[in-house]
């Protein structure tokens, strides 16, 4: 009987033991099943997640600002030329960074006050090859590197009923370094008297109102007026300048 008894324990102990080992085995595979669902879950998160990042970058939505800049118009200059078509160089006015300069060009189109026996470029200035160069002197006369000649062609913007000057434009506070293609007021001044930048002039630090840019595609046709005649003006101290034979005659219109 002992024996018997013995045995019936033993084999109680085995099915203890087998039923133990059962529910650990499919414990250890449920918690497999569910570091795995959590895992996939989590990646496809991700994914999902840096997709909709990628569509917001790719579809912006539509109220966000225009790519283009505010508070500027755009002026149309006819050159004209003898026995040549008009050439037409088109500026952003800078309406909000120069108000003054913005209504003094604004109020001449609305009165039709730029007319062609007013308003020439009269000044051409070609960019030499050494401009800028670190192995000239810096002065801009006698061999330096910013000149002669100057990388600029000058003109005015002068109202037809008022050759005495009377009708300007004040200078502002708008007075980045000089880059090309800046339209300025000459001589660190007002208007009406402008120049168009050839080239960068770091030399003239921030002295000058600047109140329009000309639009890039058009700077090769500013280019080109150099192809014009020009003759040296000497004076009795420097800088020397060179001016067109023959001044340019514009007009100005709002472009549509």
């Amino acid at each position: 009987p002992i024996s018997n008894l013995a045995y019936v324990v033993r084999l109680l102990l085995c099915c203890f033991a087998g039923v133990w080992l059962l529910v650990s085995i499919k414990f250890v595979l449920l918690n497999m099943t569910t570091t795995t669902t959590t895992t996939t879950n989590s990646d496809n998160h991700h994914h999902s997640s840096s997709s909709l990042v990628g569509e917001s970058r790719n579809n912006p939505k539509d109220d966000d600002p225009p790519l283009h800049k505010n508070n500027t118009i755009v002026l149309s200059l006819h050159i004209s030329q003898d026995q040549q078509p008009d050439i037409q160089i088109r500026m952003n006015l800078f309406q909000k960074e120069t108000p003054d300069a913005a209504r003094y060009i604004q109020e001449g189109m609305e009165h039709h006050e730029f007319q062609p026996d007013t308003c020439t470029i009269y000044r051409g200035e070609p960019v030499p090859p050494y401009w800028g160069s670190l192995d000239k002197p810096d002065r801009f006369f006698d061999g330096g590197r910013w000149g002669p000649p100057y990388a600029l062609v000058q003109g005015a913007f002068l109202y037809s009923n008022n050759k005495e000057h009377v009708h300007h434009a004040s200078p502002e506070s708008h007075r980045p370094m000089i880059q090309r293609g800046m339209v300025a007021w000459a001589g660190g001044k007002g208007g009406p008297h402008f120049f168009i930048a050839l080239a960068d002039h770091p030399e003239w630090g921030t002295s000058h109102t600047v109140f329009a840019e000309v639009v890039p595609d058009d700077m090769e046709l500013v280019d080109s007026l150099l192809t014009l005649p020009l003759q040296v003006v000497k004076r009795k101290t420097p800088p020397h300048i060179s001016n067109f034979v023959k001044p340019i005659p514009f007009t100005v219109q709002k472009l549509d």
